[in-house]
């Protein structure tokens, strides 16, 4: 019987703990060797998503911009580390991605059909409706949009267990 053919992998990651579930998901239940990862991190750089209103009018960039481009370097070297210590035959590559004139979800699909991808695993924040309506999900438009197969991995794993839907200042 032949090996099977190598997939290339497209891996959506943030900050978030479901991102973090969603690669672990992937590495027990997916990957298998030989496959190319994709590891992306698509973040906002400028605009009203990172500055103030007057501060992004003017061009003025946030001040916390180069703690978070920190936080996804991190998240992506950490990422990176864990894909090599399970899978260290397979090619990794690690993208960033800032966000320019596009949307989160309009990124992580040109990263998905620049690479020719087979398959784009994310996380699902799994935010209640009135939420979504007005947030949006990026998982649900990448879904629509993407020409590869899409995983969403959901995370409901009770918050003892590291899943919090709410951020720290909301459950003081």
């Amino acid at each position: 019987m032949p090996a099977p053919k190598a997939r290339v992998i497209v891996v959506a990651l943030d900050h978030t703990p479901t991102s973090a579930h969603a690669l672990t998901y992937l590495l027990d239940n997916v990957v298998r060797l030989g496959d190319r990862l994709v590891l992306v991190s698509v973040g906002v750089t400028e605009g009203p998503e990172w500055a103030d209103v007057v501060d992004a009018a003017a061009g003025v960039p946030d001040p916390n911009l180069k703690e978070a481009e920190a936080q996804a370097a991190a998240l992506l070297h950490d990422a990176e580390k864990l894909v090599k210590d399970r899978f260290a035959g397979n090619e990794i590559t690690v993208l960033r991605r800032p966000v320019t004139g596009s949307s989160v979800h309009n990124m992580i699909v040109e990263v998905c059909d620049e690479v020719n991808a087979n398959l784009l695993v994310m996380g699902s924040r799994n935010r209640p409706g009135f939420k979504r309506i007005i947030l949006g999900s990026v998982s649900d438009e990448c879904a629509h949009r993407a020409k590869c197969a899409v995983l969403i991995v959901k995370d409901d794993r009770p918050e003892e267990e590291g899943n919090s839907r709410w951020p720290v200042w909301a459950r003081l």
